[in-house]
């Protein structure tokens, strides 16, 4: 039992890194050091038990310190965002998007660590490998790398979540998580299959849990260039590039094991079946993780499309977006002899209403107003915000006497509104003014015609609460 202890090399990293950390506590008293020696005393508590219960009398005790070290470096994590400030980026399906890649992620590791499994401790084979029924141990032996990329996620999510700008140490550490993922499979598989000879597996573990406890201590410090303050929101879409990078690294390194097992072991018929079902299995995942990325990305455009057209406030159509299909409808019109008109709305004493009942209420009464013209005009017919109160709307179609009738349809339904905002009431109801034109022999483009209509917006605004209709031989003609 002692010369087994004496054997396990981690404990030669975990003594003398107690030691160090007990010794900064010491020297800082910075209590978040507490958590680093906390989870370095329970994996020296679950190796000891791994050696002296596990290995020895078959009692899988050890996952209880082993399971406490993965619990006190969550709550480290937990404990690091309560000074970082929420990334304004995030959006709702953030969060969900995440963990759903890193599930698809775990099982590509699951299947590359398999075949590293069978390359590594099972070769040459001769015989189908024998499955053990399950146990407690090897029940136990699974649940390291799931909680290892649990730990892995709850990192992404915080750097999701959280404005982190520093790139650094999310690369390494990632990779670190990654690596002792693999190593923590190859244990089980051995497990699994009673396989005595325990090789790469001890080493990749080794490797990825000092890389990751050395790089958390150095985040805790601030030494790898991390700096919580800073809003860095432009970086993002690059710093989290590096994980989909890993992880189509490992799909090209099976290609890789393929060719090789191919040339060298094409008469292994067993290893040779394997390497193609677990290509199979990666195939199905990768083109799983493509088109949920796929999905995202599309989504995201639409989102960016949506917010190009519409302004944010009304719903209505930029004036940028309206323009363009003016144009083109004008132009349509034009060929096809179609007649075409255009409203200029503006909203009366608009500032003298903001004044009294505060910006929030001109909001409220923007949204609702826009609400109340679109359900009056035609599924055809353009409407944008041209201005702060002021909406242009184009009516393909419509003629003088069409346009007039939607006109005066529109200012009396906007008349008949009760405009309040919770307790808050105007004293006087909310009237616009309204200037229209139609296309005629002198209106050259669709900017002409938008002109015309401003002009007679100008005339409306006279004695406000009215319609005037731009006419070439009248000038303003009053309604």
């Amino acid at each position: 039992m002692f010369d087994a202890i004496v054997q396990d090399g981690l404990l030669y990293f975990c003594v003398p890194a107690l030691v160090f950390l007990l010794v900064c506590f010491y020297k800082t008293r910075d209590k978040d050091i507490l958590y680093f020696a906390v989870a370095d005393i329970f994996y020296i508590l679950g190796e000891l038990c791994f050696v002296i219960f596990n290995r020895i009398l078959n009692l899988p005790i050890d996952f209880i310190f082993f399971f406490s070290y993965y619990v006190t470096l969550y709550l480290f994590l937990k404990n690091m965002t309560k000074n970082l400030l929420k990334n304004p980026a995030l959006k709702k399906h953030t969060a969900t998007k995440t963990w759903l890649l890193l599930v698809i992620d775990f099982f590509i590791i699951e299947t590359l660590s398999y075949l590293i499994f069978y390359y590594f401790d099972r070769y040459p084979l001769t015989a189908p490998p024998v499955i053990f029924p399950m146990s407690s141990t090897i029940l136990s032996a699974f649940l390291y790398p799931v909680l290892d990329f649990v730990l892995l996620g709850y990192y992404v999510y915080i750097n999701k979540i959280y404005v982190v700008s520093g790139r650094k140490a999310y690369l390494p550490l990632t990779a670190s998580v990654l690596v002792c993922t693999i190593g923590d499979f190859l244990l089980a598989f051995e497990e699994l299959f009673k396989v005595t000879v325990y090789g790469i597996g001890d080493y990749l573990q080794f490797f990825g849990l000092v890389t990751l406890c050395i790089l958390l201590f150095l985040i805790k410090n601030n030494k790898t260039g991390f700096d919580y303050t800073t809003l860095d929101v432009t970086r993002d879409k690059t710093k989290f590039g590096n994980f989909t990078i890993m992880v189509n690294s490992l799909v090209i390194a099976y290609v890789v094991i393929y060719l090789y097992c191919l040339n060298h072991f094409a008469d292994q018929l067993l290893l040779m079946n394997t390497v193609r079902e677990s290509g199979i299995i990666l195939l199905i995942l990768s083109i799983l993780r493509q088109n949920l990325l796929n999905y995202d990305t599309q989504r995201q455009l639409a989102e960016l499309l949506k917010d190009a057209r519409t302004d944010a406030l009304t719903g209505l159509y930029t004036r940028k977006y309206a323009f363009n299909l003016m144009q083109s409808i004008f132009q349509s019109s034009r060929y096809f002899d179609v007649k075409i008109s255009a409203l200029m709305l503006d909203i009366d004493h608009f500032k003298a209403y903001n004044d009294t009942w505060g910006h929030l209420s001109g909001d409220y009464v923007l949204i609702h107003l826009s609400r109340i013209i679109q359900g009056v005009i035609g599924t055809s017919d353009i409407i944008c915000r041209y201005g702060g109160e002021e909406i242009l709307i184009f009516l393909p179609g419509k003629d003088q006497n069409s346009g007039k009738l939607m006109a005066e349809k529109i200012r009396n339904a906007i008349g008949a509104f009760d405009f309040h905002r919770e307790q808050e009431k105007p004293g006087k109801q909310v009237t616009v003014s309204i200037g229209g034109a139609t296309a005629g022999a002198e209106t050259n483009n669709y900017m002409d015609l938008i002109s015309q209509a401003d002009a007679a917006l100008y005339h409306a605004k006279e004695t406000r609460n009215r319609t005037y209709w731009f006419s070439a031989a009248d000038g303003i003609e009053r309604r």
